[in-house]
């Protein structure tokens, strides 16, 4: 999409973003010498609209201008240019709540303090004759002075006096012989604006009572098929005082009769629920949302979420014990990863004794494995975040040491890969021992012994990943045995999920699968590495691998989708298998890569 044709006083103009009912652009005013944000609709907008359609924007516009609210965007001035009315405001600030929820859920101080801020932003919006009708996480934003600021005016329509609202019309696109189609929805739809009647102030009031149920909870409400109401927020979340309860459920009733009037009202009620100062960590708005400021400040979001000390707004982290599962009860996992902790053991020719043989193909597998995660998603892989522990290196205790590290250092919202290439070894019914080890470089006996064998890596040291905070683990055995009849799951034959063919709806699938938790393996099922050794200096395995992660193929793959198309590319000897280890949620292990 081409830059509209701006004033010249207007350089270095980058666009944000764009919905089909608005462009945002971030420019400099040359002029005044600051940055400022500017605001059109898309071309395309006015097409089919009739010949008033500026004159309503513009009145929109100036009753936008009117509001003079610390918690409201503020709108500059605005001017017509040939491809509509520009809309110039100051750019925003500070940190968006959409963003900052993907980390998890607020706590219950923290959202009152939110409410009753956006509650007072609403109701100056009201007074000045206009209706936001756009009220959601990416409207909001945390302002370094710790106050939140509602902005994302698209939706905004003034009242209309003789109808005492406006409807969400603007928003359909009519088809010849089709019935209207949505072309784009706000967020939180108040029940009447869905029905095509008008909205007023008490839309506002429903969208805000949703927002605050996302905030407390981490997920949006979803309308009850019986009863016909939005669900109760202590449904979802147990510590939540009936009080705040209650008013949170007042905003979302479905009858918009029975809403609280006004914002101001919502604002009102949340104040006499508003914990007392140093009772429970709220004080004053300006002192709970000052600690989220600083973080801001300081480019870190930690502070916002729940549990911390301090009184202040902190995230929980998932706990769990050694080798368990971690407690993810109330962790939101965001749509991608924050950051990507990948460890590549490669270990061929160190090994080289009796025991033993040498294996020529390894590092340069791992070495290859690296330069194909930097190259799919080089945000998120880099030579920092990717540790190769090649041939001598790769001992035992390194080895051991290293995936404790994984485990520890992980963030909930971060990936783990871990990728094996040497021997791997198992033994089935023999003195108790049933299991798989990884072999490590410092091997010293032909087999592992019931009192322990230097060089063995035990195949707990794998599955205690599960109790990695991260969402998402994904450990790629390219060895012998692992995914064998008594190999890595003993006793039992490692039946993993079944091939199937890839799905087709990638953009709902990554949604679906990167917010939910989930430990893999995928193992090759070969019974000697050494058989398939030496081609084009790698395993037809980690050649199938390297391919599906090739730049320029689909948006993102899945590890189900790594089984089922290396599956087609290698035979029975290498045969990939999938397993899920720990995970109480069916999420997959997601690579992202470039667009075609």
């Amino acid at each position: 999409m081409t830059l509209p044709r701006l004033p010249a006083r207007f350089e270095q103009v980058e666009e944000l973003s764009s919905t089909p009912l608005e462009r945002t652009f971030r420019a400099v005013d040359t002029l005044l010498q600051r940055e400022v944000l500017l605001r059109l609709p898309p071309v395309e907008v006015w097409s089919g609209w009739s010949a008033d359609v500026r004159l309503r924007l513009l009145r929109e516009a100036q009753a936008l201008a009117k509001i003079q609210h610390e918690g409201v965007a503020s709108v500059l001035w605005v001017e017509e240019i040939e491809d509509g009315l520009l809309v110039v405001q100051n750019p925003p600030v500070g940190e968006r709540l959409g963003d900052a929820l993907q980390h998890g859920a607020m706590t219950v101080d923290a959202v009152v303090v939110l409410g009753i801020e956006l509650g007072e932003a609403l109701a100056a919006v009201h007074m000045a004759n206009v209706v936001h009708r756009g009220v959601g996480a990416d409207a909001v934003w945390i302002q370094p002075n710790g106050r939140a600021r509602l902005g994302a005016f698209h939706f905004a329509k003034a009242l209309d006096a003789r109808l005492g609202g406006s409807s969400l019309n603007h928003g359909l696109r009519k088809k010849p012989g089709a019935v209207e189609e949505a072309m784009w929805l706000p967020p939180y739809s108040a029940p009447e604006q869905l029905a095509g009647k008008s909205a007023d102030a008490r839309a506002d009031v429903f969208a805000l009572g949703c927002l605050m149920f996302r905030c407390l909870t981490g997920h949006d409400p979803l309308l009850a098929v019986e009863g016909g109401q939005m669900p109760d927020v202590r449904s979802a979340r147990k510590d939540v005082p009936k009080a705040v309860a209650d008013v949170v459920r007042r905003c979302m009733l479905v009858e918009k009769t029975a809403r609280f009037p006004t914002a101001q009202a919502v604002a009102e009620a949340l104040e006499a629920v508003k914990a007392p100062a140093g009772g429970g960590g709220s004080g004053s708005r300006r002192g709970v949302l000052s600690a989220v400021a600083a973080v801001v400040l300081v480019g870190a979001a930690a502070l916002w979420f729940q549990g911390g000390g301090g009184g202040g707004p902190t995230r929980t982290p998932p706990s769990s014990e050694p080798g368990g599962e971690p407690d993810t009860s109330k962790v939101v996992y965001s749509r991608s990863y924050a950051k990507g902790h990948a460890l590549l053991i490669g270990i061929g020719k160190a090994y080289g004794g009796s025991h033993y043989q040498k294996l020529s193909t390894p590092v340069a597998e791992v070495t290859a494995v690296k330069q194909a995660l930097i190259a799919a998603d080089p945000r998120l892989w880099t030579e920092s975040s990717i540790e190769i522990l090649p041939e001598d290196q790769a001992t035992h205790q390194v080895i051991t040491s290293k995936l404790d590290q994984l485990r520890a250092k992980a963030a909930p919202d971060d990936c783990v890969f871990v990728y094996f290439a040497g021997h791997g070894a198992r033994l089935s019914g023999d003195a108790g021992l049933d299991g798989f080890w990884l072999v490590a470089k410092d091997v010293e006996s032909p087999m592992p012994e019931s009192g322990g064998s230097k060089g063995y890596v035990d195949e707990k040291a794998l599955t205690n990943l599960r109790a990695t905070k991260a969402k998402h683990v994904l450990v790629v055995l390219d060895c012998c045995y692992a995914g064998k009849v008594g190999g890595l799951f003993v006793g039992k034959r490692a039946g993993g999920r079944p091939l199937a063919e890839s799905r087709t709806d990638a953009a709902s699938t990554e949604v679906d699968y990167c917010t939910k938790l989930t430990r893999q393996f995928l193992m090759s099922t070969a019974e000697d590495k050494t058989a398939s050794d030496g081609i084009d200096g790698m395993t037809p395995f980690c050649r199938a691998l390297l391919e599906q992660l090739r730049p320029g193929r689909d948006p993102y793959i899945t590890a189900t989708e790594l089984q089922v198309r290396i599956a087609k590319m290698v035979g029975e000897r290498q045969r990939p298998l999938l397993k899920s280890f720990g995970g109480k949620e069916d999420g997959e292990f997601v690579f992202f890569l470039p667009g075609k």
